[in-house]
């Protein structure tokens, strides 16, 4: 084999590992991605989620207005940032445990709407 077939067959070679090489770091960004925007989101849920608690403890001891708008405020952006979340996520423990929890805010929502 001359050295210019050698040289042309190690040029592909290299050509093709390459292209190897960027296809699984693409692959792996967007699985990156797509954990970072789930986890950010349970970041986000679990931030309001602890507003909410300490919304909802205020409440009960006070019973006022101000506070019962605020945790129905709350629990919309919950809401959503939990269908967000369901949306993002593969994995069916997860669906269930989040669906769980937005069954969980709506009954308690009736205390604060009958009040």
């Amino acid at each position: 084999m001359k050295i210019k077939n050698k040289l042309y067959l190690l040029a592909g070679t290299s050509l093709f590992l390459a292209l190897i090489q960027s296809s699984i770091v693409y692959i792996s960004t967007i699985n990156t991605d797509k954990e970072s925007h789930m986890y950010q989101a349970a970041r986000v849920v679990q931030n309001t989620n602890v507003t909410l608690n300490s919304t909802t403890y205020e409440y009960l001891l006070h019973r006022e207005r101000r506070t019962q708008r605020q945790w129905l405020n709350k629990k919309t952006v919950l809401s959503n940032n939990l269908k967000k979340t369901l949306e993002l996520t593969d994995d069916s423990e997860r669906k269930s445990l989040i669906l769980k929890m937005i069954k969980d805010q709506v009954a308690l929502e009736k205390v604060f709407k009958n009040d």
